[in-house]
């Protein structure tokens, strides 16, 4: 298992989401992110969906900056964390 495999697994269980419910939240299928969380994928190609993931997983920004290159991705600058999508009223 890579290290990103590892921090994900580990960030998941901590917040306590497991595959379908990731999935859900950062619009991929359930088989993606178990492929991310087993090594199968080694590097997500969406940054997009990696720093959404990070969101939802409620990363600090040293956990943030280290998911981000273990997925093999540069950071840039700062990737802030996104605040939540409100529903319209």
């Amino acid at each position: 298992m890579n290290n990103f495999a590892k921090l994900l697994d580990e960030y998941m269980k901590t917040v306590g989401l497991t595959d379908e419910a990731l999935a859900d939240k950062i619009q991929v299928s359930k088989m993606t992110v178990y492929n991310w969380r087993t090594g199968k994928i080694e590097q997500p190609a969406s940054r997009k969906k990696l720093l959404k993931c990070a969101d939802i997983l409620e990363l600090t920004l040293k956990q943030r900056l280290e998911f981000i290159i273990a997925a093999g991705h540069l950071p840039e600058k700062y990737d802030p964390p996104q605040p939540p999508s409100m529903p319209l009223s």
